[in-house]
């Protein structure tokens, strides 16, 4: 509605009314209108600008659960990479040092997978290096599982080769005679005593010192009486010398501790007790430095110290 205007009217000196006219009217009429048509086109603006429509409200939702959800992908994406990368340095310094394996190469194991050119259709940056960083996780993954195979295979090797190495003492006595120069007391010259005498009465188990195969049972008629040779491959062959019995034959798959045969007194012996010799690469060696599977420190410096006494050997 048109506001009443007012004229001062000079002849009566009174305010009068002013008439409404057509120019008048269509005056006001635009005035209002402009003034609506203005404050409308304010109030969309302001809007549009600062509020969401439903769609986008959505939208921007959906974004935010997405940024979260990245986020937390991203922190156990990291955890995975520290823990392989614990993994990888036991590898290096424990487990390859051990086996004698060479170590993976710093060059090979950070050449990663390429830079982020890789990922140009990617929408965001933070896209491109989780992206990036996967590729980089499952590049180190395979890496490492090759590492550990070969580790394995090697370990399995190692295992077998361990299992073969004579490590423990073939009876439960001490040391009558070492190895070393000593007095025979059959013939009675001193000789290279070329094993260890154990203190053991007629019928004592005699057990293999290590997993092999039986390559002599019986009597050769070289002066150890009944007896039995083991070969152990990498090289060592083992001897058990003297016995009343044995229990294996030849051609026998031998394991570590099984019963062979049993102490005597048979061929050039002074005594029963029973005579153990290792050979490695065909050269009689000390067996003093091979019982380290079943003696304490304490009772091997006991067990070397009777061996190294200068005495009479028993055969």
């Amino acid at each position: 509605m048109a506001k009443v205007r007012y004229y001062y009217d000079t002849e009566t000196c009174t305010y009068e009314k002013e008439p409404l006219t057509v120019t008048s009217f269509l005056r006001e009429a635009i005035k209002y209108t402009t003034g609506s048509l203005v404050l409308g086109g304010l109030l969309f603006w302001g809007a549009s600008t600062f509020l969401d429509s439903p769609k986008e409200s959505l939208l921007r939702q959906q974004n935010d659960e997405l940024h979260t959800q990245l986020q937390v992908f991203t922190e156990k994406l990291e955890k995975v990479e520290a823990r392989l990368e614990e993994i990888h340095q036991k590898d290096n310094q424990l487990y390859r040092s051990i086996l004698n394996e060479k170590e993976i190469a710093s060059s090979l194991w950070d050449a990663g997978t390429g830079g982020a050119e890789k990922y140009t259709e990617l929408s965001t940056e933070a896209l491109n290096q989780t992206a990036h960083k996967l590729d980089q996780l499952t590049y180190k993954l395979e890496l490492q599982s090759k590492s550990l195979n070969k580790l394995m295979a090697t370990s399995a090797k190692m295992k077998e080769k361990l299992e073969r190495i004579p490590s423990i003492r073939p009876v439960a006595g001490g040391v009558l005679s070492g190895f070393g120069h000593r007095f025979h007391p059959i013939n009675k010259v001193r000789h290279l005593h070329t094993g260890i005498d154990f203190v053991a009465k007629i019928g004592t188990p005699v057990l293999a010192t290590a997993d092999g195969t039986v390559v002599l049972a019986g009597i050769k008629g070289n002066g150890y009486g009944i007896h039995v040779d083991i070969n152990h491959g990498y090289g060592y062959l083992t001897k058990y010398a003297h016995l009343s019995k044995v229990t294996v034959k030849e051609g026998q798959k031998i394991k570590r501790g099984q019963v062979i045969g049993y102490t005597g007194n048979t061929g050039l012996s002074k005594g029963p007790h029973l005579h153990y010799e290792i050979e490695k690469n065909g050269a009689k060696i000390n067996p003093i430095d091979y019982f380290n599977a079943d003696l304490s420190p304490e009772q091997y410096v006991h067990l070397r110290k009777e061996a190294d006494s200068e005495n009479e050997s028993m055969d």
